[in-house]
């Protein structure tokens, strides 16, 4: 079923180089923007939360009466609302400068490189078996990554992080 494809053996992996890039272009564009429209959904949220604040004071100011405490309780989660969207926004803004800046360019976003793979094939329940060792390269994670698998796209990728760091 797939003829022409060969997988990548070790000798032909210490010629060939095929790195793994964490984000592709298309990807990490996406990504970009989906931080850029929260951020602008968290500013709308503001502007809503703080005018039905406004409101709500008015109507207190102009005499309304709050005996069950249902008014100040809206100003209270309206003002919470505030509070944690701003903040959310500080980290998605810190989160937006660290990638612009340091993951602009696809060679930053490398991971590593497949150091061995294994033809393509199809199990016998007819799931695609595409499986590769990949060499990590170091500071691509950081130094308290525990984990063992990559998330690409929908799917885990198990990657084997012992003694393949170089």
């Amino acid at each position: 079923m797939f003829t022409d494809n060969k997988g990548l053996s070790l000798r032909a992996a210490n010629r060939h180089y095929e790195e793994i890039v964490a984000l592709g272009t298309g990807a990490y564009t996406l990504a970009i923007k989906k931080i850029q429209n929260e951020i602008s959904r968290l500013q709308e949220s503001i502007e809503m939360n703080e005018l039905s604040t406004q409101r709500l004071r008015l109507q207190l100011d102009t005499g309304a009466v709050d005996a069950d405490g249902t008014i100040a309780t809206a100003i209270w989660t309206a003002e919470r609302h505030v509070k944690r969207s701003k903040e959310s926004i500080r980290k998605l803004n810190l989160l937006h400068s660290h990638v612009t800046s340091l993951m602009r360019i696809p060679d930053n976003r490398y991971i590593g490189r497949v150091l061995f793979a294994d033809p393509i094939s199809v199990s016998s329940n007819g799931y695609t078996q595409d499986w590769a060792i990949i060499k990590l390269r170091k500071g691509a994670f950081s130094n308290d990554f525990e984990g063992n698998t990559l998330y690409i796209g929908m799917s885990p990728i198990c990657l084997i992080t012992t003694l393949l760091f170089t």
